[in-house]
């Protein structure tokens, strides 16, 4: 049996992020087995026309990309296909 997604704080911590951050927009999703099981968009792509963001908006990472590798190299450790 899964267990259930906590969607009510999903909610609250993009609002939360966006609010405190000042961000324009938030994008986020959550994917289980490949398949993207919660998504949500708030705020606007587009701050002169208002325009509403959505998963559709691309947006920059920047300097995160080292997190994401290095979420993917300790899940290649936990897997034992690498060692630290």
């Amino acid at each position: 049996m899964r267990e259930s997604l906590p969607v009510a704080e999903l909610e609250r911590l993009l609002t939360t992020a966006q609010v405190e951050q000042r961000l324009p927009s938030v994008s986020a999703c959550v994917f289980r087995d490949g398949e993207i099981v919660w998504e949500r968009v708030i705020g606007v792509a587009d701050v002169a026309t208002s325009r509403a963001a959505t998963t559709d908006d691309v947006y920059r990472i920047g300097s995160i990309t080292k997190t994401f590798t290095a979420v993917l190299v300790m899940q290649f450790v936990d897997d034992g296909r690498i060692e630290l």
